[in-house]
């Protein structure tokens, strides 16, 4: 990617997370004297993404829900970072991602937050659809937050596709709702990221490079683009070598 390439992605991430890295240097005391580190930051997929783009100088903004204290330190932390946000309050807490690392193991879990109100929901749709957009590159990005059905998120995207001429769909969701918007969406899809374990339950092949350009050749008609990769919470970097299409 080259300096001269200057986009605005447009990226829908509804589940932001404020994610704690715990590192323990002995066992784990409930007084935190064996606590050897701990850091914070803004996350979730969209977050990091947008992080990732934010590195290669391309413009960007996420479109989020933002929720309680989390929420306040995850928007601190995204503008010392200089990512742009668009988001409505809400009253639920922004969950958190935990990591805890001890001894070379790591244990990940989220925290339970109540579920968004049908009110709250209208408000972050009401803000994607009266929102005059500069770019035509929409990103669909991470889980949704308790509360948020997935009839609901899919209805407002096809909202979304009638309401921007000549859009880019870029989908970065998990099976089977992944399969779910190809099939409801009414238009070919630019850019799939999917996991290669996902790739393997969705294709029902063991993974190889024959079996890959197979498939991608089969779903040509629906989406133009796939992308696999091997790590579960990979960044932007699956964009890189798409972007300058766009």
């Amino acid at each position: 990617m080259t300096n001269q390439i200057k986009k605005m992605i447009n990226i829908i991430s509804p589940n932001p997370a404020l994610e704690a890295h715990y590192v323990w240097a002995g066992e784990i005391g409930l007084d935190g004297t064996s606590l050897e580190k701990k850091t914070e930051q803004a996350g979730g997929n969209g977050i990091n993404l947008a992080r990732w783009l934010r590195k290669q100088d391309v413009k960007h903004r996420v479109f989020t829900i933002l929720g309680g204290f989390n929420g306040y330190k995850l928007k601190a932390f995204c503008k010392k970072e200089q990512i742009k946000l668009k988001y409505v309050l809400v009253k639920p807490e922004t969950r958190e991602k935990f990591v805890i690392e001890k001894q070379n193991k790591k244990l990940k879990y989220d925290t339970f937050v109540e579920a968004l109100s049908k009110r709250e929901i209208s408000e972050y749709s009401k803000m994607l659809l009266t929102t005059e957009f500069k770019g035509k590159v929409f990103v669909f990005s991470g889980s949704l937050p308790n509360g948020f059905g997935q009839d609901q998120y899919l209805e407002l995207m096809q909202a979304l596709v009638a309401k921007v001429a000549d859009i880019k769909i870029v989908l970065d969701l998990k099976r089977p709702f992944l399969q779910k918007v190809i099939q409801e969406i009414k238009q070919q899809i630019f850019l799939v990221k999917i996991n290669q374990h996902e790739w393997e339950e969705w294709s029902g092949e063991n993974w190889s490079e024959k079996a890959f350009k197979d498939f991608a050749a089969k779903m040509k008609k629906q989406v133009e683009n796939i992308v696999v990769t091997d790590a579960e919470n990979a960044e932007g970097d699956f964009l890189a070598k798409f972007i300058a299409k766009v």
